[in-house]
């Protein structure tokens, strides 16, 4: 996927983290009109109706868990872009048995969503990709930007492999594809 934003994230499996999870949406809250947009630039326009921010700020009190957010953070974009995986992260404590991590992306018009299962094994963090959804971005439907009702798990359709350069290769029979990270 050429320049992908990663429009939300959202872990399941911490301690100390309530049963829904913990979630990270980038996209801003309230609705950016078009001069907004060019008044004060703090927003990449993806899309009509759908704009992303460029700065994001995370504040909170001494030992709140802000690093160790960033760490999850940094961690699941390894595991969507291919990057090598540091073993030394601060938040393997946390993890009550599997860590169910759900990245929704946007690249060329298409909202990704790549749901991974992590567990420890050996010492080790194990992941596999589970689900692979793609649907076309609706700008009618903004308010269900996140749901993947009418999306195809994509998983289920193609061998998938990662290639030296960090591109997703997934071949169906006669088609190849090819998104970048």
């Amino acid at each position: 996927m050429n320049n992908a934003k990663l429009l939300r994230i959202k872990f399941n499996g911490l301690a100390n983290i309530p049963e829904e999870g913990l979630v990270i949406d980038f996209l801003p809250q309230a609705n950016i009109n078009h001069d907004e947009y060019i008044f004060n630039r703090n927003f990449v326009k993806l899309e009509n109706n759908l704009y992303y921010p460029k700065v994001i700020i995370m504040t909170g009190a001494n030992a709140t868990g802000k690093t160790t957010i960033l760490e999850l953070i940094n961690y699941a974009l390894s595991l969507a872009t291919g990057s090598p995986i540091a073993q030394d992260y601060k938040f393997v404590p946390l993890i009550k048995g599997e860590l169910r991590i759900e990245l929704i992306a946007y690249s060329d018009s298409f909202i990704f969503k790549n749901n991974y299962n992590i567990v420890i094994s050996k010492g080790k963090l194990e992941s596999k990709l589970d689900e692979f959804y793609a649907k076309e971005y609706n700008k009618k439907d903004l308010k269900n930007i996140f749901s993947m009702d009418n999306a195809e798990n994509i998983v289920n359709f193609f061998d998938m492999e990662l290639n030296p350069e960090g591109i997703l290769l997934l071949r169906a029979q006669k088609v190849d594809f090819s998104f970048h990270y």
